[in-house]
């Protein structure tokens, strides 16, 4: 998966939400948020390009910037590729950290109320790690 820096980020965040948007109003938006200039955006928008994530096209004196991916999807594929670097051990009570913490409606409460039956019924008798030797706890001997 393709990471991208936190600049990046800010610039596919208002790609996203403004699909079909112009560099100039990208510029507008970004530096009414932050000190960078229209080089470093434009840069940043060139790096989006190569990277495969945005694409360009001109339209009359204009270029239009748009996402090749949704943003779910992105987002589905970088929290899996960061959670598949802590041991599976522990995604349960980072989850409960991160839920915790979280607002929550009725609505989103009652999503996670049907998946924890779904998930009830194909319940597993451990979790097991996914570390290499040496990688976590879970492979050392009690007492070490």
């Amino acid at each position: 998966m393709l990471k991208i820096s936190a600049a990046e980020w800010q610039v596919m965040r208002i790609i996203w939400a403004n699909n079909g948007i112009k560099s100039s109003e990208i510029i507008a938006i970004l530096k009414d948020n932050s000190h960078w200039s229209q080089s470093t955006i434009k840069t940043l928008l060139g790096r989006l390009i190569d990277k495969g994530l945005v694409k360009r096209q001109r339209e009359g004196r204009a270029f239009i910037y748009q996402a090749n991916i949704q943003q779910t999807t992105y987002q589905k594929k970088m929290l899996a590729d960061d959670f598949s670097r802590i041991c599976q051990k522990e995604h349960p009570d980072l989850l409960l950290d991160l839920l915790a913490d979280m607002p929550m409606t009725e609505e989103v409460l009652e999503a996670f109320e049907k998946l924890l039956k779904e998930k009830s019924e194909k319940l597993v008798a451990d979790i097991p790690c996914n570390c290499r030797l040496g990688q976590c706890k879970c492979h050392q001997k009690v007492g070490d």
